[in-house]
């Protein structure tokens, strides 16, 4: 009867073991891919970490001159942006739409 329960034992602990293995690889994968996936949405851009205590860069900034309107100005400034979406862009950035003659107007 012994050696009955001695073969039983020796392959469910193999399976336990198995198991176990099999749960952890599958946990560090769901872990890797969630860290991977969810990077860019945090923001990190490959930026290594020796930057994070770098100044923060300066953005371009339009004086605004008579007859300027943010339409203008983003006519003029967007390159290959989408008209729209740097209007919005702009917007976010000065507060409002409307601008006065000398306005440092702050370009995404």
């Amino acid at each position: 009867m012994m050696a009955n329960r001695e073969r039983v034992a020796t392959p469910m602990r193999t399976i336990y073991l198995r198991r176990r293995i099999g749960v952890g690889a599958l946990l560090a994968t769901l872990s890797v891919t969630v860290v991977v996936a969810l990077d860019p949405l945090a923001g990190s851009g490959g930026v290594p970490a020796s930057a994070a205590g770098a100044a923060p860069a300066t953005r371009a900034v339009h004086v605004a001159r008579s007859g300027d309107t943010l339409w203008a100005i983003a006519h003029e400034h967007r390159g290959d942006v989408a008209h729209d979406r740097y209007l919005d862009a702009l917007i976010g950035l000065n507060g409002d739409v409307g601008i006065e003659i000398g306005q440092a107007v702050r370009l995404p």
